[in-house]
């Protein structure tokens, strides 16, 4: 009975265990301590600004002479004016190089200089279009221009044809002319010697009929 005394106790220990759910146990964790290192600053190379910040644009105006607008006594000689058309700030788009699926090589970064090179060719190709329209619309007009011209040298010739048969008509009415002053002339010149020989025919009957009465 002893010996069973001490199995019992540890049944019954076994058995609250069983019966009862264990306790959660709470897990804490601690912040880290941040470790704060003082490290001096680096200046940023000149060949990265252009990625970090965009540079100033400054112009520069020259003015002639003016009148002070609250002192009319007083005149400003001719000056420059120097104006900060825009200041500087950050670039959020730093342009950085793009992997292209089969390009083979990286995109080169664009740097003021090719910005300003890309600006100038989009200028120059803007001109050369505007200068395109302006010969193709010069190419419509002179097609316009060479139809009107055929046309007027369709009308010249049709009127120089018309002029040359109207000199024809001119000169053979001319020529008709000239023939019928030559007939009258000759007609005249009959007509003149009928005469002159009647006149000599009546002449000489006079004669002969004085001769018969003496």
């Amino acid at each position: 009975m002893i010996k069973l005394l001490p199995m019992l106790c540890l049944s019954l220990i076994f058995l609250n265990s069983c019966s009862s759910d264990p306790e959660p146990v709470e897990v804490r964790y601690e912040q880290p301590e941040l470790l704060y290192n003082e490290v001096a600053g680096n200046v940023a190379e000149p060949q990265d600004l252009e990625h970090l910040r965009y540079g100033e644009n400054v112009k520069g105006y020259t003015i002639g002479r003016y009148v002070d607008p609250s002192d009319p006594t007083i005149m400003y000689e001719q000056s420059v004016l120097y104006r900060l058309e825009q200041p500087s700030s950050w670039n959020l788009q730093p342009n950085m190089p793009v992997k292209v699926p089969f390009e083979g090589t990286p995109r080169k970064l664009l740097t003021d200089d090719d910005r300003h090179l890309r600006a100038e060719i989009e200028s120059k190709a803007s001109e050369e279009r505007a200068f395109y329209e302006y010969l193709k619309a010069s190419a419509a007009e002179t097609k316009k221009n060479e139809s009107v011209l055929k046309k007027t040298v369709l009308l010249s010739k049709k009127l120089m044809e018309q002029n040359q048969a109207l000199l024809k008509q001119i000169q053979q009415r001319e020529a008709e002319k000239a023939q019928y002053e030559k007939t009258i002339q000759k007609q005249q010149l009959q007509l003149k010697k009928l005469i002159e020989y009647y006149e000599l025919k009546e002449r000489e009957q006079i004669k002969q009929n004085r001769f018969r009465r003496n």
